[in-house]
């Protein structure tokens, strides 16, 4: 996604002369004296205008700039151009939260890159399956169907960073059924049995 189509109109995306432009004020063309020396500083990383959106700076081309910050020499015209990575958040989570654990912990990653993803149950507990939610990015294209998800019942899996995602790997508590029956008792009698802390009473 392009960083200025994703993100809020008031975000500061470069400061230029130490004076902070946005996107909308950056589709203005910019004059400056012949071969001046213009200062710029990008911004590194820019926070989309979704939660679980952001744009990484990777690189810088035109009139000499190299970096996230440096200086330009206007003694041409000419485009200053910077690429930024996009990134989207995965986020891990068990429930209940003490049935077990979830790896890795939540994390950005590249767009489209793939993470493989693990649950372990904790000590009476068992893992039941991964429900998994895409959301859809700002900004995109009507139509688009989000995805890269997983839902299902493999412990161990990948997913797809398409958009962001939420992972969260459901685990149960492991029950036991226990019955208790007596013999030899005259029929009538009542009896108890007390069993992790409750007392219950049957007539044979």
């Amino acid at each position: 996604a392009s960083v200025c189509s994703a993100v809020s109109s008031s975000q500061t995306i470069v400061y230029i002369n130490n004076i902070a432009y946005t996107c909308p004020e950056l589709a203005n063309k910019l004059v400056f004296k012949q071969c001046a020396k213009i200062p710029y500083s990008f911004t590194t990383i820019v926070p989309g205008a979704q939660t679980g959106v952001r744009f990484v700076f990777v690189s810088v081309s035109g009139l000499g700039a190299i970096g996230s910050n440096g200086t330009i020499i206007t003694c041409s015209n000419g485009t200053v151009s910077p690429v930024y990575q996009t990134q989207y958040y995965l986020t891990m989570s068990a429930n209940p939260s003490n049935g077990g654990t979830v790896s890795p912990s939540s994390a950005w990653y590249n767009a489209y890159s793939t993470v493989s993803i693990s649950a372990s149950p904790n000590s009476g507990y068992e893992f039941v399956n991964w429900t998994g939610y895409n959301l859809t990015p700002y900004g995109a294209q009507q139509g688009y169907v989000p995805s890269g998800a997983y839902s299902g019942t493999s412990e161990s899996t990948s997913v797809t960073m398409n958009n962001p995602i939420i992972e969260v790997a459901n685990f149960k508590l492991i029950t036991y059924t226990v019955t208790f029956t007596e013999s030899g008792l005259p029929n009538g009698t009542t009896w108890n049995v007390t069993f992790n802390g409750n007392t219950k009473s049957s007539t044979g």
